[in-house]
Formats: C-alpha cells, sequence, structure tokens
C-alpha cells in the first residue's frame, strides 16, 4: 500500500503531465486554425485579384475602343475590336463567382459577336452603330461584379439613343467624335 504523500504525489504528477498535454492539443488546434484563416484570406484576396484582373483587362480593352471612336480612327478602333475579342478568350472562368459566370456565359457571345462586328466594319458609323449593343452588353457584364478599384460610369447621347462606358465623369462621347464630343450625361456609375 501507498503511503499518502506518495500517492498524492503521483496524482499530481499525473495532472501536471496532463495538463501539459492538453494545453500543448490546445496550442496545436489553435495555431492550425490561425494557419488555415491566414490561408483562407491569402486566397481569397488571390481570388479577389483574379477577377479584378479579368474585369480590368475587359475594361481596358473596352475603353480603347470607346477612345479610338472618340477620335473617329476607325482602323484603330478595328485593332482595338481584335484587341478585345483576345481579351475575351482569355478570360479565366474560374476565377469568376456563380453569378459573374452565368453573366459571363450569357454575354460572352454577344460581347464577341459585337467586337467581330466593330472590327470588320470599314466605316466609322457602322462601329458606332455595333458600339451600341457593345456598350449595353459590356455593362450588362459588369453590373453582375462589383470589382472595381475605381469608378465606372454608364453615359448617354440622347441623340444617338445610345449608351456608352467610360472610366471618367467627364464626356467624351464616342458616337460623334468631334462633331459633339461633350454631348451626353453620366446616367449610372458602379463602384
Amino acid at each position: 500500500m501507498r503511503s499518502g504523500k506518495a500517492y498524492f504525489d503521483y496524482q499530481t504528477l499525473k495532472i501536471s503531465e496532463m495538463k501539459k498535454i492538453i494545453t500543448a492539443a490546445l496550442f496545436s488546434i489553435f495555431a492550425g486554425t490561425a494557419f488555415a484563416q491566414t490561408q483562407n484570406a491569402d486566397a481569397h484576396k488571390q481570388h479577389e485579384h483574379s477577377i479584378k484582373n479579368t474585369a480590368g483587362q475587359l475594361l481596358s480593352s473596352y475603353y480603347d475602343i470607346k477612345d479610338a471612336l472618340v477620335n473617329s480612327n476607325g482602323a484603330q478602333v478595328s485593332a482595338k475590336a481584335v484587341s478585345f475579342i483576345e481579351a475575351l478568350k482569355s478570360v479565366d472562368t474560374k476565377t469568376l463567382s456563380v453569378k459573374e459566370n452565368e453573366a459571363f456565359a450569357i454575354l460572352q457571345p454577344k460581347l464577341a459577336n459585337d467586337a467581330i462586328k466593330i472590327a470588320e466594319s470599314k466605316k466609322i458609323e457602322d462601329q458606332r452603330n455595333a458600339f451600341a449593343s457593345f456598350s449595353n452588353n459590356m455593362w450588362d457584364l459588369l453590373k453582375s461584379g462589383d470589382h472595381f478599384d475605381e469608378p465606372v460610369y454608364q453615359q448617354y447621347c440622347p441623340m444617338k439613343k445610345s449608351y456608352w462606358i467610360s472610366k471618367e465623369s467627364n464626356i467624351k462621347n464616342p458616337y460623334f467624335g468631334k462633331q459633339m464630343l461633350t454631348c451626353g450625361k453620366t446616367t449610372e456609375t458602379l463602384k
């Protein structure tokens, strides 16, 4: 039979070891959870960056077409429309949300068709006519997401009864160029 003090020391030792084991286990769990949260945050940031890059590439190509129309440069409009088609083909749909993917599946063929019409048109007026549909489809695509570092403006030409998208609030009308450069108004803004 053990003495009272020896038995007590043995129990204290067991409890002490159990506390150490529990403390180590809890530390491991908390450290693992913190690591997983950091990994998830990093993955989310990368996903957001991919989406912004996708939207940014398409929007940048769109702006190039719009600016060429503002300058009434048909050859440049065609070249920029070809660049847009390439950007559209390179979209990685895995980086898009479900809502964005659904919108992209519907709008991608429309945008491609509009851009092909713009690229193949020889007359600036035909390019501008195709640009009206192109702008509406692009706006619908942009509205499916919310990944903008800077405001995106939808603007309207009352003479043409058509919209376009701009990165600046100042009006530079792509439908009439220098003939009516400041004709129009901002109707909506995405931020």
